[in-house]
């Protein structure tokens, strides 16, 4: 008697256990459902809303050349990758255009633009006094503990934003120098390849320390 209790009482564990696991099964099924169209109903919103530059800006015609923005925006949509455009001409937002799916409140990894980006903030620097001009050398723009390093007397800001520095370095190849806790004296502690503002040499590196230079300068984080 009581092995056949014992019996009936797997019997309603495992069956209890089955249906369970079915209950999950079919809420994960309703939840991606849900999602799914929650997500069809997004992306036709935000193609009706975002996916027409008439309707974010209107469009606008260059007066010197007559062009027009719509027909460069049907040759953006061919090229995967590009999902936003914004376009300033004479201090006016022209065009503002986002792919289906995205919007203003999208993030976007914009790369080496950083480094444009950079270059603008370190104009605004120098022009309110925060760096005196672009030939001030390193030694005068980093913090203390970084002026004693080989080099920082002969690089100046010039240097590093025309990237001209004359560091043995390659890009995408030599990413030692991110493997530090410091990336500054990393980079600073590499080989000069050329005297600098000899050679023009495409590097990240470079533009990290301007970021560092501005960010100890102003005060303020690049990053934000």
């Amino acid at each position: 008697m009581i092995n056949l209790q014992c019996q009936l009482m797997q019997i309603f564990i495992r069956g209890f256990r089955t249906i369970r696991l079915c209950l999950l099964i079919l809420s994960i099924s309703i939840l991606l459902s849900a999602c799914n169209l929650i997500g069809s109903a997004g992306f036709l919103i935000q193609k009706q809303r975002f996916d027409n530059p008439q309707i974010v800006h209107p469009p606008y015609t260059f007066p010197e050349s007559g062009t027009k923005y719509p027909a460069s925006i049907e040759a953006l949509r061919s090229i995967q990758g590009i999902n936003a455009v914004l376009i300033l001409h004479k201090d006016q937002i022209t065009l503002e255009w986002y792919r289906a799916g995205y919007n203003l409140f999208s993030s976007f990894n914009i790369k080496s633009l950083s480094k444009s980006i950079l270059s603008v903030v370190t104009g605004i620097a120098i022009e309110q006094h925060y760096i005196e001009g672009p030939g001030q050398r390193l030694n005068h723009l980093l913090p203390e503990q970084y002026r004693a390093l080989p080099n920082t007397d002969k690089i100046s800001l010039h240097h590093l934003l025309t990237m001209s520095a004359g560091f043995r370095y390659s890009e995408n190849n030599d990413n030692h120098v991110y493997a530090s806790n410091d990336w500054s004296h990393s980079i600073l502690s590499l080989p000069l390849e050329a005297l600098p503002g000899a050679r023009f040499r495409y590097g990240t590196p470079q533009s990290h320390l301007i970021s560092h230079i501005i960010q100890h300068t102003t005060g303020d984080n690049t990053l934000e």
